[in-house]
């Protein structure tokens, strides 16, 4: 289940990011599910330094299509049995050449996927535009589902922005309707300048 959980918060990545701050700050007491390696420190910083930001990395081009930043979980996923919350920051190629459309014109085939992944009870709650506090704009993705042969519904959350026309970041929050995590998710917002009110 760890696994699925895993593949599908990957599968669901396709968020933009586009700010000053994205190495972001584990949550108290989560675990990381990621190292930080001098590399992603380092594409992390350089990811910030503007909206041109991205274009200013450093052998570009050898980067990989999908480069996860951070991914941290709310419980120790090698001993915990379920799903744990968790919190997923990703940069990504935009090699098809996207436009902030794009997002929105594949919801429908997302939801798809989804169901092609034989999760349940799949529900989407919101697909809107928020914003960066400097006016950029977020497509935000909210959909609930269960998996199988699991009681307790999940809650995904992805918000999706574009660095430059290169490349676009990903954060993806998935949560569990009886695990609090609302006030952790909302300090990675914060820390991202994500206004979602």
């Amino acid at each position: 289940m760890k696994k699925i959980l895993f593949t599908l918060a990957l599968l669901v990545s396709f968020s933009f990011l586009s700010h000053s701050q994205i190495n972001i700050k584990v949550p108290e007491g989560w675990f990381i599910m990621t190292e930080m390696t001098d590399y992603n420190k380092r594409v992390n910083l350089e990811t910030a330094v503007g909206k041109d930001g991205a274009i200013k990395i450093k052998n570009f081009d050898k980067l990989k299509q999908y480069n996860v930043l951070f991914s941290y979980a709310k419980y120790d996923v090698k001993t915990h049995f379920g799903v744990s919350p968790t919190v997923n920051f990703a940069v990504i190629k935009n090699t098809q050449n996207w436009v902030f459309s794009d997002f929105q014109n594949t919801t429908k085939t997302f939801l798809t996927q989804l169901e092609n992944a034989g999760l349940k009870n799949i529900n989407l709650k919101q697909s809107k535009s928020v914003y960066l506090e400097n006016g950029k704009k977020v497509y935000k993705l909210q959909v609930e589902y269960k998996l199988p042969n699991y009681n307790e519904e999940i809650i995904l959350t992805q918000y999706n922005y574009f660095i430059t026309n290169k490349m676009f970041a990903q954060l993806a929050l998935i949560g569990i309707a009886n695990d609090k995590c609302k006030e952790a998710f909302n300090e990675v917002l914060n820390q991202l300048s994500i206004v979602d009110n």
